[in-house]
């Protein structure tokens, strides 16, 4: 196991964070890659239900952007009301310090 996994936490610090993975979540939440062993490179590309949505060049690799480009800086929250409630997937597709790919993935329901 290399320590891969997402998580979600309901502070912009990401303090507090749970394992995304089985949880049912509502309302504004700020979902990243935990990367403990900063096995990651230059670029996360994140997936929602399969579909492309933005790629985080920064390190904490956020589902929803980083405010800036410092270790310090905010998550941007995601307001999960847009989208569906029901299950999803998010996919994280790391670029290792290797030259290797890892897609890491958490199901999940939204209920809002």
């Amino acid at each position: 196991d290399d320590g891969l996994q997402l998580r979600y936490s309901l502070s912009d610090d990401r303090s507090g964070s749970t394992r995304l993975h089985g949880e049912t979540i509502s309302g504004t939440v700020y979902v990243f890659l935990d990367d403990p062993e900063l096995e990651g490179d230059d670029q996360v590309d994140f997936y929602l239900d399969g579909v492309y949505r933005q790629s985080e060049n920064f390190l904490h690799w956020d589902f929803n952007w980083t405010t800036g480009i410092n270790i310090t800086d905010p998550a941007s929250p995601w307001d999960t009301t847009t989208a569906a409630n029901g299950p999803h997937t998010i996919k994280a597709s790391i670029l290792l310090n290797d030259g290797n790919t890892v897609n890491v993935t958490a199901d999940f329901t939204i209920s809002n």
